[in-house]
């Protein structure tokens, strides 16, 4: 229901002339703010997403929809592992405080992101009253 705008009222369909049978697309579609595989808020999510961002960063910048963030955090992420597997070990010294740098950079903009909906809920709740 959240996908499609419902036909009439001025909208219309566009059938593609191709030669399959293509389905039937409608011209208004609501747009959904944000990315559409953004994580959904859920009682024991956001807890988790802590624990993630310490794990995997750039993934748990993924799940939360910054994509540009999670593309840099993935650099420096995986740049520390490659050294530190690369070295034997030894330079741990370098990749160390790499690793650290994307954990603090996931779990930074994680908190942002909890502190963001948080007040957006707020707002959303004074507006009703």
């Amino acid at each position: 229901d959240m996908g499609r705008a419902p036909m009439g009222m001025g909208c219309q369909s566009i059938k593609p002339k191709l030669r399959f049978q293509a389905p039937e697309i409608p011209c208004c579609i609501r747009v959904q703010r944000g990315p559409a595989w953004r994580l959904k808020s859920t009682i024991g999510a956001k807890p988790m997403m802590y624990l993630v961002a310490i794990v995997v960063p750039p993934l748990a910048l993924l799940m939360s929809g910054r994509l540009f963030h999670a593309i840099i955090n993935a650099i420096l992420w995986g740049l520390s592992i490659v050294i530190f597997i690369f070295s034997f070990g030894l330079g741990s010294f370098i990749s160390g405080p790499l690793w650290i740098i994307a954990v603090v950079h996931a779990v930074y903009l994680v908190h942002k992101e909890r502190s963001e909906d948080r007040m957006r809920e707020i707002a959303e709740e004074t507006m009703r009253d």
